[in-house]
């Protein structure tokens, strides 16, 4: 058995926290985030022309070594133009596989360690063009596998698999690590690299955690933070570790009952922020008093690694036109398909690490927390908890899995246990035209359905947008408005939402059915279009 450290504060690492929230959302409720696009398979889909490849791209200036770990940060280049960093696919067949490799080695002889491997399946149903490219972003941590400071090479290996399982193609890319500097080298394998087996690790012990000021601009008074290190993987043996963030507001009377976790919900709700307000809200409380109200962005969110990172494409709900008159052929025909093929790309890109982003591995993230918190307090206490909407599916993957250390546990808003990903979607979704009618409708007075109506056909571009570039895309509406004194731009994406948002919070239910109404009378004249009235 060994100890980890709860965190490396001040370990220079500079990689920006850019999320990927759709994709934390899906892997957290259990699923791989390769949703399946409903076409049916056709042979006349596999590009006639060209070499069929997989590319990885690492810019030097991305990456940073740092003790005990190294961190590649793909973004946006200086015009918005391309990624620095970025995974492609060129001339792929739908149903194609991309397979993911990684490998550390280090010491003298070099004693190389595998990371393990992942399986991406394509989808292409689309060949029109190729997949955007797909930034890359990783965040390792190599636990005990590599000593402190000590020089390593970090090895990436990509390689491509046709629908028969037959070897094609690969690109590897080399990151080698002494000290802060760095190098990058890229070679081509000629044959299948087949990765070792994974090692047999001794078990993970956490340590007490060191809290401390905090860096963040939006910490309050009476706020602690501090990083608690956590294996990627609670249920294997890959060795590698990641950072979560947290904070803590210590009980005010001095004397805690011990810790009361909390989370907002999402899947991919920032924690830290949410037990900001909580300490607020509930300041002068017995809760305050006797708690320590702890907060944390789960792993893939906010503060916490690994950093997921995929730049969403265009909005697929343009391609319907009028989204209370929808085009649903355009977009079954068009726009899934298109945004399968963007998403698979998504998870190929973050293959190391997405597939340990889900409410089991979070749940034990949570029961190291308590465990490090034990540690720090010199007593054992039961795990108290507050969590909302989705925080409450996890705080039932805990009862599961820690229930012997469960003490209160609040779940509001609470999630079915036995429902899955889908299900979770499905009953809060439908046709927006229908939900319009169900939900907006009856509740608003006369006249206000009408210039709902209006608003939104208004708003909605001339000619679908789309997702497919053949498709002719055009331009988005964005029209300036003075809402509540201020001077906006509005969009059918921020208009819609701000009345669904309004839907969904009983506070604002009084003056909800004013919303159209005002934002109607704030729009000024002349517009360029034939505003109807």
């Amino acid at each position: 058995m060994r100890g980890l450290g709860a965190g490396r504060r001040g370990s220079g690492r500079s990689a920006v926290r850019l999320v990927g929230v759709v994709a934390v959302a899906a892997v957290m409720v259990g699923l791989t985030f390769v949703p399946i696009a409903p076409v049916q398979a056709n042979d006349e889909l596999v590009p006639t022309s060209g070499s069929p490849t997989v590319a990885l791209s690492i810019d030097l200036d991305d990456v940073t070594c740092v003790p005990n770990g190294v961190a590649i940060n793909g973004q946006f280049n200086a015009d918005l133009t391309a990624f620095t960093s970025f995974m492609s696919l060129t001339d792929v067949p739908d149903g194609w596989t991309v397979r993911s490799s990684w490998v550390v080695s280090s010491g003298t002889p070099a004693v190389e360690t595998s990371l393990g491997s992942v399986d991406t399946p394509v989808i292409r149903p689309l060949p029109t063009e190729d997949p955007p490219p797909a930034p890359y972003v990783d965040d390792v941590w190599f636990g005990d596998l590599v000593d402190a400071g000590a020089t390593f090479t970090y090895t990436v290996t990509l390689q491509l698999f046709d629908s028969d399982s037959a070897w094609v193609q690969a690109t590897q890319v080399a990151i080698s690590c002494s000290g802060n500097s760095s190098g990058v080298s890229v070679s081509t394998p000629l044959v299948e690299v087949v990765s070792a087996p994974q090692p047999t690790k001794a078990s993970l012990t956490p340590d007490d955690i060191v809290w401390g000021a905090c860096d963040s601009e939006a910490a309050i008074e009476g706020e602690q933070c501090a990083t608690v290190s956590v294996p990627l993987d609670h249920f294997g043996s890959r060795g590698t570790v990641i950072d979560i963030a947290v904070n803590r507001f210590p009980a005010t009377s001095g004397q805690s009952n011990g810790a009361l976790l909390t989370n907002p919900g999402g899947p991919g709700g920032p924690g830290l922020s949410f037990a900001r307000a909580m300490s607020q809200i509930y300041a002068g409380t017995a809760l305050a008093e006797d708690y320590d109200i702890i907060g944390f962005d789960p792993r893939g969110i906010g503060e916490s690694s690994p950093a997921p990172y995929c730049v969403s494409p265009a909005d697929g709900s343009d391609s319907l036109g009028n989204v209370l008159d929808p085009d649903w052929q355009r977009y079954f025909a068009a726009d899934v398909p298109a945004t399968g093929t963007y998403q698979s790309m998504c998870s190929a890109a973050t293959a190391r690490y997405l597939g340990f982003l889900g409410t089991r591995q979070v749940a034990a993230d949570m029961d190291w927390i308590r465990r490090a918190e034990d540690i720090g307090r010199g007593s054992d206490k039961k795990l108290a908890y507050f969590g909302g909407s989705y925080g409450t599916r996890l705080g039932e993957v805990y009862l599961q899995h820690f229930g012997d250390h469960a003490g209160a546990f609040l779940l509001s808003g609470a999630v079915d246990p036995s429902s899955t990903y889908v299900d979770f979607f499905i009953e809060r979704t439908g046709p927006p035209d229908t939900e319009f009618d169900i939900q907006f409708a009856p509740a608003a007075p006369d006249g206000i359905g009408e210039k709902f109506y209006a608003v939104v056909a208004a708003l909605t571009p001339l000619a679908p947008v789309g997702l497919d570039p053949a498709a002719g895309a055009v331009e988005g509406v964005v029209v300036p408005a003075t809402v509540d004194g201020q001077e906006a731009e509005v969009t059918l994406a921020s208009f819609t939402g701000e009345v669904s948002g309004a839907l969904r919070s009983e506070p604002s239910w009084p003056k909800k059915p004013t919303n159209a109404a005002v934002l109607w009378r704030g729009i000024p004249r002349p517009l360029p279009w034939n505003w109807p009235i």
